[in-house]
């Protein structure tokens, strides 16, 4: 029986066909073209002739593009529809996406500086990267840095990336106590590491008449050094000489330990004029 009808149906076709070429009608196929989402969704189905081009009224709307993506075009695998595509088959043509922009976020230790929308296939120019941020004496600002790599000017992103400041440690931090009064000078640091206290840095004291200063001293000074800057101390002797047997700070001394605190120890030489008198 289903062989039967298999015939029947055949014979139709033929049928039909051959009165459609005796009336002069000729035959044309009609393909189906399938619209989907990148998920596989389908948007809308249309017909096309064979051999005839899409309509672009026909073709409906991508979906809006996700953040930092933009609508790239309908595709059948790597074909993308154009004007000219010529249909001549059922085909479905997928929404396609690509990268529009990178974000660049730059950051100072746990704190975000800048989040930066970095278009796709553009070199990094003069006055796109973020000023850098503030930092003491002490420290020296290098850049932009993703691990050991570096952000330069020039450089074109091809990702989504993250970019912490980096810093490198140029002088050492000294505090300098005079009674009450506290004083802050840094020593930069030379090739070796170490850093050297600079005259000029030092504070002018008003001290009381008649005395004079004999100098910085460390607070643990029974080091019988000239300036011992904690036991790690290079000493590098320009002037002066051991001041009751202290350790104190001269100029040309040289150090490796950060936040030291010397003390003028009040040791004040007076006159032996007025002493006398």
């Amino acid at each position: 029986m289903k062989k039967m009808r298999v015939l029947m149906l055949a014979l139709l076709l033929v049928f039909t066909a051959s009165l459609t070429m005796a009336c002069g009608v000729p035959f044309e196929r009609v393909w189906t073209v399938t619209f989907a989402t990148a998920e596989g969704e389908t948007l809308t189905t249309i017909e096309v002739k064979d051999g005839n081009t899409i309509d672009a009224e026909l073709v409906p709307q991508a979906p809006a593009a996700e953040d930092t993506y933009a609508f790239d075009g309908w595709y059948a695998e790597e074909t993308k529809l154009n004007d000219d595509y010529v249909v001549t088959g059922n085909v479905t043509f997928t929404a396609k996406y690509a990268k529009a922009v990178y974000v660049l976020t730059f950051k100072n230790g746990d704190d975000t500086v800048q989040t930066v929308r970095w278009p796709v296939d553009t070199a990094i120019e003069e006055g796109d990267l973020p000023a850098a941020p503030a930092t003491t004496p002490e420290y020296e600002f290098k850049g932009w840095f993703n691990g050991d790599t570096q952000l330069r000017l020039g450089d074109v992103p091809t990702q989504d990336q993250t970019y912490q400041a980096k810093f490198e440690k140029v002088a050492y931090k000294v505090t300098l106590v005079y009674g009450d009064e506290e004083y802050t000078v840094y020593a930069p640091m030379s090739g070796d590491g170490e850093g050297k206290v600079v005259e000029n840095t030092l504070p002018a004291l008003t001290l009381p008449e008649g005395s004079v200063l004999l100098g910085w001293y460390n607070e643990n000074g029974n080091h019988r050094r000239l300036l011992l800057l904690r036991a790690s101390c290079k000493q590098r002797i320009l002037s002066r000489r051991m001041v009751f047997g202290r350790s104190k700070i001269v100029l040309g001394s040289r150090c490796r330990r950060n936040c030291l605190r010397f003390h003028q120890k009040a040791r004040l030489q007076l006159d032996l004029q007025q002493r006398k008198s």
